[in-house]
């Protein structure tokens, strides 16, 4: 199935809400017009040339980032069944109790 930027978007928000972690704007603008990290907030990184989607994690004010699910990039679709297994994962933890 193919997917589109929008659908693979919603689908990041969705995982990301199902875990609980911050999700959005890698930056804010200040009052006085400057822009500064959203620390600990999760990003979708998208890069066509290195391969496609991944998901990185602002660690400094500086605006340095990890890979904190440790993964590559992934194609659209690929990358959608992985955030499935992650929003499935969370659903039967809870389910557990």
């Amino acid at each position: 199935m193919r997917y589109t930027r929008k659908q693979v978007e919603a689908k990041f928000a969705q995982a990301m809400d199902a875990i609980g972690v911050p999700h959005g704007d890698a930056y804010l603008k200040t009052d006085n017009g400057t822009y500064v990290a959203n620390v600990g907030n999760f990003n979708l990184d998208y890069n066509a040339v290195y391969g496609g989607y991944t998901i990185t994690k602002i660690v400094n004010e500086g605006g340095g980032e990890t890979c904190p699910f440790g993964m590559g990039r992934n194609g659209a679709a690929t990358f959608v069944a992985m955030m499935n297994a992650l929003i499935d994962g969370v659903h039967i933890l809870k389910q557990r109790g």
